[in-house]
């Protein structure tokens, strides 16, 4: 019941991705990519199931479509989105903060590309063992850590985001005549 309106979205989401004027953003789309991937992971494998019944048991099938939606697919669209949130929303009190003139770090700098990847990486193997997990249940310790250590990662690396803001001061000699 749920695996076909969680296709329609994911269905959605990839079809914005192709047709965008300007692709920006790369670690936003591979982490909407992913997480659609895994949206459709539940219609996969009814299908699956439907085509070869008592391959996997029903109760397997559940819990990895489960796995699939509400621990991989749903959490790494957010966390895409957070990435690009987070940044912009510390830019944005950076403004507030300062008046014109007063040079502020750009949103792109708030949080390096290189983190971005980091994280979306980290999400992405989480995810990923999740849904083993589910199929595999000697390796939920494992995919356990790996959810814990991604979003420890991601809270540390966001709340810098707000610790840098925080502390940060224009420089005289960055100030903008006007």
């Amino acid at each position: 019941g749920v695996a076909l309106p969680c296709t329609v979205l994911a269905s959605i989401i990839l079809s914005m991705q192709v047709h965008a004027a300007h692709p920006r953003n790369p670690c936003l789309r591979w982490a909407c990519r992913l997480g659609s991937m895994l949206l459709w992971l539940p219609l996969l494998l009814s299908a699956l199931h439907w085509l070869q019944p008592g391959r996997l048991p029903s109760q397997t099938l559940v819990l990895s479509a489960g796995a699939s939606l509400l621990v991989a697919g749903l959490p790494l669209l957010v966390i895409g989105m957070q990435l690009e949130i987070v940044p912009f929303l510390a830019w944005i009190e950076l403004r507030q903060r300062y008046p014109r003139g007063i040079r502020v770090p750009g949103v792109g700098s708030l949080l390096s590309p290189t983190h971005k990847q980091r994280l979306v990486l980290m999400h992405g193997a989480a995810a990923l063992a999740a849904v083993i997990a589910s199929i595999f249940p000697a390796a939920t310790r494992a995919a356990g850590a790996l959810i814990m250590l991604a979003y420890v990662a991601s809270w540390y690396r966001l709340a810098q985001v707000w610790r840098d803001i925080r502390a940060f001061t224009p420089a005289q000699d960055r100030a903008i005549l006007g």
